[in-house]
């Protein structure tokens, strides 16, 4: 890569291949560096060749990329302080400007008078900037949670589906070719329902799992 107008580069001797894109392609030419001495390639000189079109490997250009890991989720109720358990993620980097993520989670709450359990589905858009083999993202997310609370004091059993609304944040590292370490955060507010009134509650979760290109 080089700007308009003739470039020099200081090489240790040796053969090299000096390869200019064109719109279509590339253009080539093999040069024989000897010591003490300057070689000049022009364009003119130089080979035609058809450009071959590969995927670049890495999240961010791939179609579809899944990650699974544990989530831990702040309580909904006094009585339940936290819900723990694993969580699947899809995203879409090219669908859409950005990337169109999917997650689907499965949580446990125990508390001293009853147990819930929690199935979440969310969906979100991320804004992702990559430096270095890190990306971070930022951006809103929607969903919500069907809770299932068994072993009530009355011996009963309530299930229930609660709206969600908040933002998500995750943090990548690529380890090894398609492989990433994830660390996602999140925060908003769960609208839940109860007998007497309807109250936005407080939420906030943890995700850390690993990624990979699936596509």
């Amino acid at each position: 890569q080089k700007p308009a107008g003739p470039a020099t580069v200081a090489l240790p001797p040796g053969r090299y291949a000096v390869r200019m894109r064109t719109d279509d392609g590339y253009r080539e030419r093999t040069v024989e560096v000897a010591a003490d001495t300057t070689a000049s390639v022009h364009a003119d000189d130089m080979a035609d060749g058809e450009l071959i079109r590969v995927a670049v490997k890495g999240s961010a250009d791939a179609w579809l990329n899944a990650s699974v890991g544990g989530a831990l989720t702040s309580g909904m109720l006094a009585s339940l302080s936290y819900g723990a358990g694993a969580e699947a993620r899809l995203q879409l980097p090219k669908l859409l400007p950005g990337v169109l993520g999917l997650a689907v989670g499965f949580r446990v709450s125990d508390g001293q008078v009853f147990s819930q359990y929690e199935v979440e589905a969310r969906l979100g858009w991320l804004w992702r900037w990559s430096p270095w083999r890190l990306s971070f993202g930022i951006g809103p997310e929607v969903g919500f949670v069907v809770v299932v609370q068994n072993d009530l004091p009355d011996r009963s059993r309530r299930i229930g589906l609660e709206p969600y609304f908040g933002a998500a944040g995750e943090a990548r590292l690529r380890l090894a070719g398609p492989l990433s370490l994830v660390l996602g955060v999140g925060g908003g507010a769960l609208v839940v329902k109860t007998i007497s009134r309807t109250s936005a509650v407080p939420r906030a979760a943890g995700f850390l799992g690993l990624a990979f290109d699936v596509l």
